[in-house]
């Protein structure tokens, strides 16, 4: 009878054990999954929020060829005209621009501005097409 006894008591502290085990490895693997969920969701707010500065960039756009024109275009040397909207740059010494055209300055700072949302957009979502 103490053999039995003494048996079932070592069974019973072998499955103890193992339940203990389980258990740690089910609350390691808990903690997985939800670094995992979490990286996902950080994901996709970085993904959201990159078609959101993607979404701004081009109404951004929209709205200064709607206000200046196109954009003007590329020289043989690679410089960009001074004026928006395709006409030849302006004389140096003019001091009043003509309507619809803006300075180089200002033009280059919103060039500027554009390259950086495209950086942006593709570093935060590389398949999202622009």
């Amino acid at each position: 009878m103490a053999t039995v006894l003494e048996r079932l008591e070592g069974e019973h502290a072998t499955l103890t054990h193992t339940h203990q085990v389980a258990l740690e490895e089910i609350k390691a693997l808990t903690v997985e999954r939800d670094a995992l969920i979490l990286e996902r969701d950080t994901t996709r707010q970085e993904r959201d929020t990159a078609i959101q500065q993607r979404d701004r960039y081009h109404r951004h756009r929209e709205a200064l060829r709607a206000k200046y024109g196109d954009t003007g275009t590329m020289s043989e040397s690679g410089t960009q005209d001074t004026t928006i909207g395709g006409a030849p740059p302006a004389a140096p010494a003019a001091p009043l621009r003509a309507p619809g055209t803006v300075s180089l300055s200002t033009y280059q700072s919103l060039l500027a501005e554009v390259r950086y949302y495209e950086d942006v957009l593709a570093q935060h979502a590389p398949d999202v097409p622009r």
